[in-house]
Formats: C-alpha cells, sequence, structure tokens
C-alpha cells in the first residue's frame, strides 16, 4: 500500500535535505523491513539511525529548513 503522497513528500524532502548536507544516516523501521522482508506496512513515521554526534547538527540543519523537529525522550 502507498504511502499518503503528503508523508512521501515529507519523507523525500527530509532525505534530500541530510543528503544535500552530507549527514549520515541509515533508514530502520518499517521501510528498512519492506526493504529487506518484503513485508509492507504503513507507517506515520520515517526512522532514522544517525551517530550520536550528528543528531543536534542535522536536527539544526532541519529547523533552519523549516521543519519542525522534535526530541521527545
Amino acid at each position: 500500500m502507498p504511502l499518503p503522497p503528503e508523508a512521501a513528500s515529507l519523507y523525500r524532502e527530509v532525505l534530500q535535505a541530510l543528503n544535500e548536507h552530507a549527514l549520515p544516516y541509515a533508514v530502520a523501521g518499517a521501510f528498512a523491513l519492506q526493504k529487506y522482508t518484503g513485508i509492507s506496512r504503513i507507517t506515520k513515521d520515517l526512522d532514522l539511525f544517525m551517530k550520536a554526534g550528528d543528531i543536534p547538527f542535522a536536527l539544526e540543519y532541519l529547523r533552519q529548513l523549516g521543519f519542525r523537529c522534535e526530541t521527545p525522550d
């Protein structure tokens, strides 16, 4: 089942921004599950793994681009 267009656009914009800023990440969660097992499910978030030291830079860069970023934990 495809993602809603708004979600697909948001996820694409975030990944493009991280790529343009050369911030390394690994896609995890439902997207990784689908890629490696073929099991597909709709998700409401984009799970990324990053080095702890890169996270503050990534969040600040995304904020500068107008994204709302949270660190709930």
